[in-house]
């Protein structure tokens, strides 16, 4: 018997990994992760309800051993072919500390890596989930091409330690940390390309900007004056859509993407080019 083709996604639950989850679940069954069973229970209930064959695991994505029971899960119910590690947690949440930050970003894009590239199959893709927010170290004061030698340090013991040296104790230690966090993120992405095409796989990462998730809304709710002029900065004008990112995901899984491997994707509206990357050199009329 064929075995099935697999799609993996941790932080399946919510917000832009569960509009992930719906649209790759129209190519086969889907695997989520959650910390939290609640959050669980519900999204396996909206999966049931759009008819996706799927399983639900909770797992703790900061913790290697959780993380490879979920990937050895994953594999005993087919190929994987299709890893989007969308578990994350920003300077909003309510659970967000500078270590907790580090923790689920940073060391939990190492512990996908870790379980899901040895059972990736020939063929598949690994899709980290980053940030617009990787971007934004000039706001507070930093220079990123600092953080590499402390990013060098990802198979240390010391890792996240290490990387608690780049976020002083301050009022913005959180979204500094989240900045630090998705810039690691995207760097260890690109420091595994090598590695995953030797395999006959590609790895990929996706740096999103504000897309019209629960978690968004909750934050247009507590801050209405910063999330309009957030938006107001938008060339677009606009929030991204999370099935729009769903349907990015689709793509860059597909045979079309064959070539797009080793790099990262911003996918923000053009907010950070005409904010911070070129905010002095755009050509008006």
């Amino acid at each position: 018997m064929e075995k099935k083709s697999v799609s993996v996604i941790t932080g399946g639950a919510s917000g832009l990994g569960q509009a992930i989850a719906a649209e790759l679940g129209k190519l086969g069954p889907v695997v989520i992760s959650e910390k939290y069973e609640p959050a669980m229970q519900r999204a396996c209930g909206q999966l049931e309800a759009m008819g996706i064959e799927h399983d639900g695991f909770l797992c703790d994505s900061a913790d290697l051993a959780s993380v490879r029971a979920f990937a050895d899960f994953a594999a005993s119910k087919g190929d994987i072919m299709r890893v989007v590690n969308c578990a994350g947690i920003s300077g909003d949440s309510p659970h967000a500390t500078r270590r907790s930050i580090i923790e689920v970003n940073a060391l939990g894009t190492v512990n996908a890596v870790r379980a899901f590239h040895p059972l990736l199959a020939e063929g598949g893709v690994h899709i980290n989930i980053s940030s617009m927010g990787r971007f934004m170290a000039p706001l507070f004061g930093l220079d990123d091409a600092d953080f590499t030698p402390v990013f060098r340090q990802w198979d240390t013991p010391m890792f996240v330690d290490a990387m608690l040296t780049l976020v002083p104790e301050s009022n913005k230690e959180r979204d500094l940390a989240y900045t630090v966090s998705k810039a690691f993120t995207t760097w260890f992405t690109e420091a595994n390309t090598l590695r995953y095409a030797r395999r006959g796989t590609r790895i990929i990462s996706i740096s999103p900007g504000h897309y019209n998730t629960p978690m968004m809304q909750d934050v247009a709710a507590a801050k209405p004056e910063i999330a309009a002029r957030m938006k107001a900065a938008n060339p677009l004008g606009r929030w991204g859509e999370p099935r729009e990112m769903g349907a990015l995901v689709a793509f860059l899984c597909s045979p079309a993407a064959a070539y797009i491997t080793g790099t990262d994707i911003l996918t923000d509206g053009g907010f950070t080019t005409t904010n911070v990357r070129m905010k002095g050199d755009q050509i008006t009329d």
